[in-house]
């Protein structure tokens, strides 16, 4: 005898009844690169870069950022354009 197939979401759960729809939760953080090429969006457009600034952009599009995070990203972009800036003086 083959075993009945189960929908829903446990070994419990009636053959009858339907999965339940996940509730809306915190989505996941974007990527490291995605977070960078924020960065340097608002860089770009607001001719600054800060932590607030790039939660705050984050954010508005429906994503999660931790505060360390957006500090360790806007640390890292900042180095990259310092570094960009030395290397083409004008």
């Amino acid at each position: 005898m083959s075993p009945d197939p189960k929908a829903g979401d446990g070994p419990g759960a009636d053959p009858g009844e339907t999965a339940k729809p996940k509730q809306p939760g915190r989505k996941p953080e974007l990527p490291w690169d995605v977070l960078v090429a924020y960065a340097h969006r608002i860089h770009r457009e607001a001719g600054r870069l800060s932590r607030d600034r790039l939660e705050d952009a984050v954010r508005a599009d429906g994503h999660s950022i931790a505060s360390d995070r957006a500090a360790e990203v806007t640390r890292a972009v900042k180095a990259e354009l310092k570094t960009a800036r030395a290397d083409h003086p004008h």
